[in-house]
């Protein structure tokens, strides 16, 4: 295997001194109150070096770039650097000539794997204007390390992929990379810039932006002002006009060295703006305080911003689709048998927003036509405008859907029919689930896992999957009000980096974002902390370094670097697969729930840039998370370890022991969280979950019940979890139904809905 050196994203300032030439002052304020007697100072000015390095190589024998910044305040420093490693000069490094710009480079080809540190430090020979300035002192360690990195590809339902390789000894830290979007200042008012304003991002009431502080303590108020277009009518002319704004504004105290998201809150000027604005260019001003020092900077810079009539607003009324027969009748059995607490929750349940299914097919089971699905859209239009609310429409009919012959028979008859199913939806507001399990289980998938797909018995591929997908994006995005998230499975299935790259091909960027938790139970938590990396995979293969999904961290392996809580645990750069059947957070002392590491790994990745692509999770069933089905193995069932590996592998299916997750609601503890959503109907059956469809095995000879079935053609058809033969796909499954009100966890406040 190919092993890789991974970049990481840190700058290793050595600020040796700070010196200011007298014409600095004439930046200063001066007041009749406060006026200071100056003295301006002949000596040779003080200067200041840093030095960054570059990303890693990406593999054993590429270039380290080392670059020294001489820095003196005024004017550009000339004269020679000599760059150190440890207290030894490296020899193809010494008396290197400043260019015109203050800056000497120092290329290095490391060809070790054995994670040594490497202490890069660099001198400056001073000239006639500036102070020589020795070796520093303070140098951070720059360790350079072979990694094996992450996103092992491929995989598919239900076993998750092999996990990739841990990485050796400690990856090494780089230079932060400086964000795509980012322009260089237009003006600086002063020539010691102090802080440094990075990418930012519109999510929801907020203009999120990245600072860097450079010096010992950076503090102020941040103003963000952009340029608006205001079209009005005079008579029978248009009018347009341009105005600058004050978007947002906001405070911040940072300090030396640090990099911090700082969330500025919009005006109302600025929420009129940014409803009006594709993704455009917006000045920042940022007013800042340095030791006492008042000092400012202005930098353009480009600000992607969703289409505010996209984005739900906190508070958004879903609809409430009418119940199914069998959920009704339910409700008034446990009614007429007394059982007025249960029956209450079923019909609280019953009364609570889920999705509406669109599969393809008319209820007598026949192929549905472009005009019938456009009829029934605009029948569920109308109940929900009754409601005034926002109907969730999820979109499942692509051909060669769940690895069968299911959905549209090809790619003409697909695209026929989605443009019906926009069609119906016409100018209303709407938030469209497309294609659960398209993207997470592609062609290939299916025929990895099953052998016996073959293209003559399953004839579709993963080009024309993507293809569709692409195709359904550019054709619902015509619609202003239509919310379009794309599948990406669960926290337990593809690696990061796989479904990121998968996404960024089907089309992410052109729709609202992704979806997780379909058919499964995932934890909240791990959804939001998973559906985050996701994004901040897509955010650091567009801006940062394009393409390379490959080094993307995922849940397979959560080693992290000197300081976060799993290095204390397991040791530097030491980790293991996460546990999907337990709650992930950063500060648990359990190794194999612990997340700290993949949260680190990713802020050095990303640096300045943040992540905008956002997601909505499924928690319609998800309160108690994942049976690990380890109680099937004890008494009294004492089923074998083969048995326990097919449940496990198929627990989504009619799972034991579930219960309702969140309520749908669009107001989330995550910026890139748009909603928690009822996608799957609580209380549906998903599958008839037996031997003879794969998703159950039992072992009779080890447990059985009186009235169970003896014959083995009809073991094939029972689910021994249940003890019954399990409704069809779609039908109502009342038991089940009542232990997921029985069992629900729907506090925000537990750890796993966070």
């Amino acid at each position: 295997m190919l092993r890789r050196l991974r970049a990481y994203a840190l700058v290793a300032r050595l600020a040796i001194a700070i010196g200011l030439a007298g014409a600095v002052l004439a930046f200063v304020e001066f007041h009749a109150s406060d006026a200071l007697s100056v003295t301006e100072n002949v000596d040779l000015a003080t200067a200041s070096v840093a030095v960054t390095s570059s990303e890693n190589p990406a593999n054993v024998g590429d270039t380290v770039t080392y670059t020294a910044m001489v820095d003196g305040g005024v004017g550009t420093p000339s004269g020679t650097v000599t760059f150190y490693d440890g207290s030894t000069a490296i020899t193809t490094c010494t008396t290197v000539v400043l260019n015109t710009s203050g800056e000497a480079t120092c290329p290095v080809v490391y060809t070790n794997t054995t994670g040594s540190p490497h202490t890069i430090t660099a001198s400056y020979s001073g000239d006639s204007n500036y102070n020589s300035v020795d070796q520093t002192s303070d140098a951070l360690s720059v360790t350079e390390n072979v990694d094996s990195g992450g996103g092992a590809g491929g995989g598919g339902a239900p076993a998750p992929p092999t996990p990739p390789a841990p990485p050796t000894g400690s990856p090494s830290l780089a230079s932060t990379v400086a964000p795509l979007n980012t322009t260089p200042p237009t003006k600086l008012l002063s020539p010691k810039v102090a802080i440094t304003l990075a990418q930012a991002s519109v999510q929801g009431p907020h203009v999120v932006v990245r600072l860097v502080c450079a010096h010992a303590v950076c503090s102020g108020r941040a103003k963000l002002s952009g340029s608006v277009v205001v079209k009005t009518k005079r008579g029978t002319k248009t009018v347009t006009q341009r105005k600058t704004v004050v978007l947002a504004t906001g405070t911040y105290d940072l300090a030396a060295g640090s990099t911090a998201t700082v969330r500025l809150l919009l005006t109302p000027a600025g929420q009129d703006a940014i409803a009006s604005m594709a993704p455009r260019l917006l000045q920042a001003i940022v007013e800042v305080t340095v030791q006492g020092a008042r000092t400012a900077s202005k930098i353009v810079l480009v600000v992607p911003t969703r289409n505010s009539a996209r984005t739900l607003a906190a508070g958004t009324p879903f609809f409430v689709p009418a119940p199914a027969g069998g959920a009704v009748q339910q409700e008034a059995l446990l009614k007429s048998q007394g059982d007025l607490k249960d029956a209450s929750l079923v019909g609280q349940m019953l009364a609570t927003p889920r999705a509406v299914w669109f599969d393809g097919v008319t209820l007598p089971g026949r192929i549905q036509t472009p005009l019938q699905v456009e009829s029934q859209m605009r029948q569920t239009l109308r109940e929900a405008a009754l409601e005034r609310s926002v109907p969730v429409l999820v979109a499942f009919n692509i051909p060669g859907r769940d690895c069968s012959s299911g959905g549209a028979i090809d790619e003409s008859a697909y695209d026929n029919w989605i443009s019906a199913f926009a069609r119906g939806i016409g100018s209303s507001r709407a938030v469209v689930i497309l294609e659960p399990e398209a993207l997470v289980n592609l062609p290939s998938d299916c025929a990895k896992n099953n052998p016996s797909l073959t293209l003559q018995t399953y004839p579709f591929t993963d080009a024309q999957r993507l293809v569709e997908i692409r195709f359904a994006v550019n054709v619902l995005e015509t619609d202003p009000r239509v919310s379009v998230y794309l599948d990406a499975g669960n926290s337990s299935w593809q690696p990061v980096g796989t479904i990121a790259q998968r996404l960024d091909q089907a089309g992410v960027q052109n729709a609202q974002g992704f979806v997780l938790n379909v058919f499964s139970d995932q934890y909240t938590a791990n959804s939001t902390a998973y559906g985050t990396w996701v994004s901040d995979c897509i955010a650091y293969t567009t801006f940062v370094k394009p393409g390379d999904f490959s080094n993307c961290p995922n849940q397979y392996w959560n080693g992290g670097p000197p300081g976060t809580e799993i290095a204390k645990l397991l040791g530097v750069w030491k980790g293991v697969a996460l546990n999907s059947f337990g709650v992930w957070n950063g500060s648990t002392t359990t190794a194999d729930l612990n997340i700290s590491g993949i949260d680190a790994d990713y802020a050095n990745l990303l640096g300045a840039t943040l992540p905008i692509t956002h997601f909505v999770i499924d928690t319609s069933e998800n309160g108690r998370g994942m049976d690990d089905m380890a109680g099937y193995a004890a008494a009294p069932y004492h089923q074998p370890v083969s048995v326990i590996s097919t449940l496990v592998n198929n627990n989504m299916c009619n799972p034991p022991g579930a219960g309702l997750g969140l309520a749908p609601t669009s107001i989330t503890s995550n910026p890139l969280v748009d909603a928690y959503l009822w996608l799957k109907t609580p209380g549906e059956s998903t599958d008839q979950c037996d031997s003879a469809g794969g998703e159950r095995t039992w072992d009779y000879k080890a447990y059985t019940r009186p009235g169970w079935p003896t014959s083995a053609t009809a073991q094939n058809l029972f689910d021994p979890l249940w003890g019954t033969v399990d409704p069809a796909a779609g039908s109502w499954f009342g038991e089940m139904a009542l232990q997921l009100v029985q069992n629900a966890e729907q506090s925000p406040k537990v750890p796993q809905n966070k």
